[in-house]
């Protein structure tokens, strides 16, 4: 379940905490691969659904604090995406074994423009 909803200008980049959450006792050393896809939603998610179209794949860094990671999205590749909910699909492999982890929201608005000053 989405709980929070990140909003950021387009053309800013993007970046999103996501914690470990081990289900099954896992540690951060467990973890094979960690994926991410950003996916559009056409209304504000509550969940990530397999029918959200993937818009791209992301960067994905460890935090400091080895209890997630960053998710992020350069300025250059935001600055393309329609205006919108978009949701972080992350995946996680361990032992060969795929496990969904918790997904983030976005909100893509339009940047704010400052008015020449005359």
């Amino acid at each position: 379940m989405i709980e929070t909803i990140y909003e950021f200008p387009r053309g800013s980049t993007i970046r999103v905490p996501i914690d470990f959450d081990a289900d099954d006792g896992e540690t951060m050393a467990d973890i094979d691969l960690i994926e991410a896809d950003l996916r559009f939603a056409d209304y504000k998610p509550a969940d990530v659904t397999e029918d959200m179209p993937k818009q791209l794949a992301c960067t994905i860094e460890a935090r400091g604090d080895n209890a997630g990671w960053f998710v992020t999205v350069e300025a250059d590749r935001s600055s393309a995406l329609p205006l919108g909910y978009y949701v972080f699909d992350v995946r996680l492999t361990v032992g060969g074994a795929v496990t969904i982890g918790q997904p983030a929201a976005i909100k893509i608005t339009e940047p704010v423009t400052r008015r020449p000053e005359e």
